[in-house]
């Protein structure tokens, strides 16, 4: 009798712990609603990290220029801040097609042709010439 009254209370304590246990991992791995402060329109707000990694900024009017060539894009990879855009220069002999994986773009570049566009969001994107998909560039959004 003694000692089913002993494993009753260890499993009882086994099930508490268990459940302790599940409630610090969960609280653990939620967001913690960390702030960081952002400018947004030139005043400086307090945002949790979430919010401001989903939010969409307003255009800086800042344009980086990435070439089109025959051999691919010059630069392939580049980092820009959020806000800042991209100019698509066509140096090719031919137009061009080019696709955001992320499906926000999809244009036909024209040879000798500028297109501009805006990176409102912090992220990675990748982009490529529809007939040529391992022809990959990647412009990485930071804060």
């Amino acid at each position: 009798m003694l000692r089913d009254g002993i494993f009753k209370m260890r499993r009882s304590i086994l099930f508490y712990f268990f459940i302790l246990s599940l409630f610090l991992l969960i609280v653990g791995c939620s967001d913690n609603g960390e702030k960081v402060v952002a400018n947004v329109g030139g005043e400086e707000i307090e945002i949790t990290k979430e919010e401001f990694n989903e939010k969409k900024f307003e255009p800086t009017g800042i344009y980086h220029e990435v070439i089109i060539e025959n051999e691919g894009f010059d630069p392939a990879r580049l980092e820009i801040s959020v806000g800042d855009g991209i100019e698509f220069v066509n140096d090719n002999v031919k137009s061009f097609n080019l696709v955001f994986e992320n499906g926000d773009f999809d244009e036909t570049i024209k040879t000798g042709q500028v297109v501009r566009h805006d990176f409102l969001q912090i992220g990675t994107v990748r982009y490529f010439e529809v007939t040529r998909p391992d022809v990959i560039g990647e412009i990485v959004v930071n804060e």
